[in-house]
C-alpha cells in the first residue's frame, strides 16, 4: 500500500505541472560574440534582441529580434499569414521594399528584403522567419544596416536563422547553457 501512495503522489505531481511552469527557449548559432541589449514580455509579447559586441542599443550595424506574438489576434496565426502581415506594415511604413520570398508556407516562411531610407525608417536589409511556437505566432529578424555586407552574409544567416530552434522546457536548461545561444521567450 505504501509503495501505490508513492507512485500515486509520484504521479499526481507530473500531471500537475502546467504550462505556467514552463519555459520556452530559443537556441541559436551567432557568429561571434554577441549580447542582449532589450528584453521585454508579458501577457501579449515577448522580445528579445541581440547586437554585436562593440555596438550599443543607438549604435549597431546589425541586429537580431525574436518576437513572440502571445496575444488572441496574432496567437494562433499561421507563418505564411503572419509574414504577410508583417510585409504589409513595412510596405504601408516604406513603399521602396523589395521583398524576395525564400519559403511561404503555413507552418514556416522565410523572406528576404531591403528598404531604402525614408522618414520613418533608416535603410536597411533583413531576414525574416515566421514560425508557430508553444506560446504562440514567433518572428525572428537578422537586420543589417549595411546592403553590401547583408548580400555577404545572407546565405550564412539563412543557415544559422533555420537552424534556430524553440522548444519548451519544464527545467531552466539556460542555467547550463551558453547564454549567448540560449533564451527564455
Amino acid at each position: 500500500m505504501k509503495l501505490f501512495k508513492t507512485l500515486l503522489t509520484v504521479l499526481i505531481t507530473i500531471f500537475s505541472i502546467n504550462a505556467a511552469q514552463a519555459y520556452q527557449t530559443v537556441t541559436m548559432d551567432f557568429p561571434g560574440n554577441w549580447y542582449k541589449i532589450n528584453y521585454i514580455s508579458n501577457e501579449n509579447d515577448a522580445i528579445v534582441q541581440f547586437i554585436r559586441q562593440g555596438y550599443n542599443a543607438n549604435n549597431w550595424e546589425e541586429s537580431v529580434i525574436f518576437h513572440t506574438f502571445k496575444w488572441s489576434q496574432k496567437r494562433n496565426m499561421a507563418a505564411k499569414s503572419l509574414m504577410l502581415y508583417l510585409l504589409k506594415d513595412v510596405e504601408k511604413r516604406n513603399s521602396t521594399i523589395k521583398v524576395e520570398y525564400l519559403r511561404l508556407d503555413p507552418e514556416e516562411s522565410m523572406s528576404s528584403w531591403c528598404v531604402q531610407a525614408n522618414k520613418t525608417m533608416p535603410a536597411h536589409c533583413e531576414l525574416l522567419r515566421t514560425t508557430q511556437s508553444f506560446e504562440g505566432a514567433l518572428s525572428m529578424h537578422y537586420i543589417n544596416k549595411n546592403p553590401q555586407n547583408y548580400n555577404a552574409v545572407k546565405n550564412d544567416w539563412i543557415e544559422r536563422m533555420n537552424k534556430a530552434k524553440v522548444y519548451q522546457s519544464y527545467f531552466r536548461l539556460d542555467r547550463i547553457l551558453n547564454k549567448s545561444m540560449t533564451f527564455e521567450l
